[in-house]
């Protein structure tokens, strides 16, 4: 076979794998767009304050991740995840334990400090005694040595409702949310 004709096959082939490819990607795109919106609302949440709600991503209820939602003086709303321990039927924020899925230590005190916009955990290792001071500014990286940085929750706030992006996150359970179209 001459090399004209070596050429021309090897573009016809290069042509039919690029249509495939394009062809499979809007396909996928299509099938994102579909997915029904997820949210859940944050109009309690006031200026000033914060709240832990359910984290929709998670495998199960049982999870111990949570969202930490804060609303900064000037209206805007911060999505983190953050861990949450059970203790005595309660739930008590907790010092990550190497990722943000597993709660290590109950934050005693834990304190969402708007004026500095810092997040504040004291933990005390139950083994050793020993308190650890983790801190995080309000952008989440940590501040000090202690800990990891804080993972952002994909998503944003629309008419008073965090509408989660499925686009950067696998999709759990839905507990807690309101699935619309």
């Amino acid at each position: 076979m001459n090399i004209q004709l070596r050429t021309l096959f090897f573009g016809l082939g290069m042509l039919a794998v690029i249509g495939v490819a394009m062809t499979q990607y809007k396909k996928a795109h299509q099938h994102l767009e579909k997915l029904p919106i997820v949210q859940t609302s944050t109009k309690d949440i006031e200026p000033g304050t914060f709240s832990f709600h359910i984290d929709i991503y998670s495998k199960d209820a049982s999870d111990a991740r949570q969202i930490l939602f804060i609303r900064k003086k000037d209206g805007t709303l911060l999505a983190w995840y953050f861990t949450l321990l059970h203790e005595f039927g309660v739930l008590h924020p907790a010092a990550p334990d190497g990722d943000w899925s597993t709660p290590g230590d109950p934050c005693n005190p834990f304190a969402v400090n708007m004026e500095d916009e810092r997040i504040e955990c004291a933990a005390v290792d139950e083994k050793s005694g020993k308190k650890t001071e983790y801190r995080w500014f309000f952008n989440g990286e940590r501040f000090g040595a202690y800990g990891i940085d804080l993972k952002p929750v994909p998503g944003h706030e629309e008419h008073g409702n965090f509408v989660f992006d499925f686009k950067e996150t696998r999709v759990g359970s839905a507990l807690g949310a309101e699935r619309t179209r």
